[in-house]
């Protein structure tokens, strides 16, 4: 028969064992989005006014560029075409989860 100690023992480490995987797998709620910017490089010239930007977003339910509101695929990439003003331009990527936490990503590229 177990004794009442071992028996306490066994159950507060199972408790133990729940609350770390509760917040093991809580680690990307309590983060917030992420957001990586592959596509322009900060401070990147161009001669054409056309252009991509692309890269990658996780834990997110809303994503936009400058305000207009993008989508990302099933594994979260996003491209979208961005048309320039001449000279000095801040692009700005805003990724906000389902709780409201924002994470925004800002580039600055040239267009001569």
């Amino acid at each position: 028969m177990i004794g009442k100690r071992t028996k306490w023992i066994v159950v507060g480490i199972g408790v133990i064992a729940i609350m770390a995987y509760a917040a093991y797998e809580a680690r990307s709620v309590i983060a917030g989005p992420a957001l990586t910017i592959e596509k322009p490089r900060d401070g990147e010239v161009f001669s054409e006014p056309l252009i991509i930007i692309a890269g990658r977003a996780k834990n997110t339910a809303q994503l936009s560029i400058n305000g207009r509101q993008i989508f990302t695929d099933e594994k979260g990439n996003f491209s979208d075409a961005l048309l320039l003003g001449r000279g000095h331009t801040i692009i700005e990527l805003r990724a906000e989860d389902k709780f409201g936490k924002v994470r925004v990503k800002h580039r600055e590229v040239v267009l001569k």
